[in-house]
This record gives C-alpha cells, structure tokens and sequence, in this order.
C-alpha cells in the first residue's frame, strides 16, 4: 500500500510551521537555554543544601560542610546555603564564619523575617543586645512570618538576659507573643518575671521587709489580673501561668487564683 503523500505532506508543513513560530518567540541571545542551565543550577545547590542539612542532623558535620560549600559554589548568593551552613559553624564553634553567613543571608533577604529572626538570635548569644534588637525589629516587620510568637519570644528573652533595664519593652514583646500564641511556654515563663523586676525597681529605697512583701505579691496581682483578663487568657494558659507565679513565689497560698477554676 502507498504511504499517503498528502497527509506526510501536511505534517511536514505543521512541523516546519511549528518550528518557526517557537524560533520567532525566543529572545535574541539565547536567553532561554540560559534560564534552563541556570535553573539546573539553583536544584543541584538545593539539593546540596538538603543533603548538608540530613548530615547535620546526623552529626555528621564534615560532609555537611562539604555539600554546603558545593551549594555556595553553585549558587553564591542562594540565601537558604547562607543559613544553613552558619548554623554548622555556630554548632561546631566557628562563630566567625558562622556570624559572616548570617550576615550575608540577611543583606540578600533584608524583608525576611526568618533570616533577621535567626541573625537577631547569633547576635544576642553574642553578646551584641543592641544589635540584635534591630534585626529582630526587622522580623517583625514581615507580614508572612509563620511563627511570630516565636519571634517575640526571641526579641523578649534576649532583652531580658541581657539585663538592659527595657523590662518594659520586653513585657509588650512576650504579651505579643501570647496572642500569636496563648500557650507558648517561654513567654509564659518570662511574663511574672517582668513583673518581678519593675516591682523591684520601683521598691528601692523601701526597707527589705516592705521589698520582700511587694516581691511577693505585687507581681502576682498585675501579672494574674493581666493575663486573665486578656484575649489570651485560654484555660491551659491560665493554668501554666498559675504554674509559673507558684513556683516564682512559693510564700504565696496554695488557693487557686483569682478566676481560675
């Protein structure tokens, strides 16, 4: 049977359309075949950060290091290699190098709130409070982080430690924490603990048994009354805070508090 010349012909024609058509639309330059090699690269440094990410978790910190360094080569300015890799060198004690990546995955994602977040926190266990401050402030200005609670607990914890005198500025950053999250514990630690240190401040001068009675009880009246009544106040919540100030303040009486059931 002969082949129909007239339908070969017809794909023929189709084809050469085609091929003309998806030449016309390519940019000049070769632009695309450049787009395709550079997203090869972006998956083989993700892959590479993943894979610097297993041996991490592993212990196995050398081919960590040697996959992240790969990633960097592939990709220089790959903000997720940055972190990752500063997070080996501050768990193996390579704070210097640890601190430069930090830094540059901040300059290449200024807006991110999870990458000032995590330089906010290496700046604080370093010592630099001040500093740290800033890029926690630049976290919270992200509208998408996932976790501010965690992020408020962060910037709070940090001023607290770091014995500034902004115990002020640290309680709004744990209440804020608390109505991300009603339950998150770290916030729910530090919060009596605030109220602590301004009833101290504000009882210098006094005699010490005057200091010691308001130690023991202002707190637990303005750190009871604030959180109980606030959106956050869950029941759980109620229940861990009540936890807290007994064991902050073991003199007080064992009764339930005041509107907790």
């Amino acid at each position: 049977m002969r082949p129909d010349l007239k339908r070969i012909d017809l794909k023929t024609i189709f084809l050469i359309a085609l091929c003309a058509l998806l030449a016309a639309c390519e940019p000049s330059g070769k632009t695309g075949v450049r787009e395709t090699q550079g997203d090869k690269v972006q998956d083989a440094a993700r892959v590479r950060v993943e894979l610097g990410s297993r041996y991490m978790e592993q212990g196995k910190y050398e081919l960590a290091q040697e996959n992240l360094q790969k990633a960097l080569e592939y990709d220089a300015n790959y903000v997720d290699a940055h972190t990752v890799i500063a997070v080996l060198y501050e768990r193996i004690g390579r704070s210097k190098e640890a601190g430069d990546h930090y830094a540059r995955a901040a300059d290449l994602a200024p807006k991110n709130g999870a990458v000032n977040n995590n330089y906010g926190q290496f700046l604080c266990s370093s010592g630099h409070n001040a500093d740290a401050q800033k890029y926690f402030t630049r976290a919270m200005d992200d509208p998408f982080y996932k976790t501010p609670d965690v992020l408020y607990t962060n910037a709070g914890t940090c001023l607290m430690n770091s014995n500034s005198g902004q115990v002020d500025l640290a309680e709004t950053d744990f209440r804020k924490a608390l109505e991300a999250n009603p339950n998150n514990a770290v916030a729910l630690y530090y919060l009596p603990r605030c109220c602590t240190r301004k009833t101290i401040f504000s009882t210098r001068g006094r005699s010490s048994n005057a200091s010691s009675r308001s130690v023991s009880r202002i707190p637990m009246r303005c750190c009871w009354r604030a959180t109980s009544r606030s959106s956050w106040a869950t029941a759980k919540a109620r229940k861990s805070t009540r936890n807290v100030l007994r064991e902050q303040f073991p003199r007080l009486h064992a009764g339930p508090f005041p509107g907790y059931r």
